[in-house]
C-alpha cells in the first residue's frame, strides 16, 4: 500500500495496528480518531518498515500508545511532541538515519524499553545507548537541565538591485503593501516569525535584506 484511507479512523476501538512491510510515506490525520490504539508498528524489528523520513503528526494524539515500532524506516529525525505520548512504554527506532533524540523523550517516565541500534547516532548518545534506556533517559534529562532553545536562524535576501527583495521580506513578515518602496541601501534587518512544522515552535528568522547593484 502507498496510501491509508480516510476511514480508518473510523475504528476508534482499534488497539492494535500493524502496518509494516509497505510504501507508506505518511499517516492519514484521522489515524489520530483512534483513541483506543496501544501498539502501532509501523516498521517492525524483523520485518521491512515504511519510507518514512519523519514521525506523522497524526501519531501526536495518541494518548494511550504503549507499544511503537518504526524499524527499518527513513527516519531522519524524531519530533519534540514525542515527549506527549505519557503512556509510552516501547519504542523501537531501529535501522533508521537517528544522529540524536530530543530531550522531551528524556520525559517520558514509563518507557522502559528503547531500541536505537542501526541507527548513525552520535558518540555521547552512542555511548549512552551501549549501556541500556535508563542511561540514555539519564543523558537526555541531564541535555534538557543545561540547554537553553535558541529558535533562531539567518534568513539572507541577495541580488541584483530592484528585483523586489525587500518586498519580498515584507511579504513574509505580512506587513502593509507599501507602494514604490524605496530601494534598500546597506542592510535591512528584520525579523520573520514561523512555526516548525514538525514541533509548532516558534521561530525567529532575522531577514537580512542586502541592498542591490542596478546594472544598466
Amino acid at each position: 500500500m502507498r496510501t491509508l484511507p480516510d476511514w480508518i479512523g473510523d475504528f476508534s476501538s482499534l488497539n492494535w495496528l500493524e502496518i509494516h512491510g509497505n510504501q507508506l510515506i505518511d499517516l492519514p490525520e484521522p489515524i489520530s480518531n483512534l483513541s483506543h490504539l496501544e501498539r502501532l508498528f509501523i516498521g517492525g524489528i524483523t520485518s521491512i518498515g515504511n519510507p518514512l523520513i519523519r514521525l506523522p503528526n497524526s501519531i501526536r494524539y495518541l494518548n494511550q500508545l504503549k507499544e511503537l515500532l518504526v524499524c527499518g524506516c527513513e527516519l531522519r529525525f524524531l519530533p519534540y511532541w514525542i515527549g506527549e505520548l505519557t503512556n509510552l512504554k516501547t519504542l523501537w527506532l531501529l535501522d533508521n538515519h537517528l544522529k540524536d533524540l530530543p530531550i522531551s523523550l528524556g520525559q517520558l517516565k514509563n518507557l522502559a524499553i528503547l531500541g536505537l541500534v542501526g541507527n548513525p547516532c552520535k558518540p555521547d548518545l552512542t555511548a549512552a545507548n551501549n549501556q541500556g534506556t535508563e542511561a540514555v533517559m539519564q543523558y537526555l534529562r541531564a541535555k534538557g537541565k543545561g540547554e537553553v532553545a535558541l529558535n533562531e536562524a539567518k534568513l539572507m535576501l541577495v541580488g541584483e538591485g530592484e528585483v523586489g527583495k525587500s518586498c519580498l521580506l515584507g511579504a513574509l513578515r505580512q506587513d502593509e503593501w507599501i507602494e514604490k518602496r524605496p530601494t534598500t541601501h546597506g542592510i535591512g534587518i528584520k525579523p520573520v516569525f514561523v512555526n516548525a512544522p514538525d514541533s509548532e515552535t516558534r521561530i525567529i528568522l532575522n531577514g537580512w535584506d542586502f541592498g542591490g547593484q542596478s546594472f544598466f
